[in-house]
């Protein structure tokens, strides 16, 4: 899921709307994320956006915590009696 230097999960928006990037192997790059902005005034943001497995696996880990914490807590109201 990597081309050149950085995860292709990188979005970035300006003023609210997604722009495209400049392609991370092109000489311009150097292995940043670059991308064109005319200007001005602008409102920048760029977010890493998880992929279904990472998801995934924040469920699982959610999940497993939970589920240990029960264990210990039952057998720790357990030994009281």
């Amino acid at each position: 899921m990597v081309d050149g230097n950085f995860p292709v999960r990188w979005v970035v928006f300006v003023n609210d709307k997604k722009i495209d990037l400049i392609d991370p192997n092109d000489v311009r790059a150097h292995g940043l994320i670059v991308f064109e902005l005319p200007p001005g005034k602008h409102k920048v943001e760029s977010k890493l956006q998880e992929d279904p497995i990472e998801k995934m696996a924040d469920y699982i880990t959610i999940a497993s915590f939970l589920f240990f914490s029960f264990l210990v807590l039952r057998e720790k109201f357990k030994l009281k009696n």
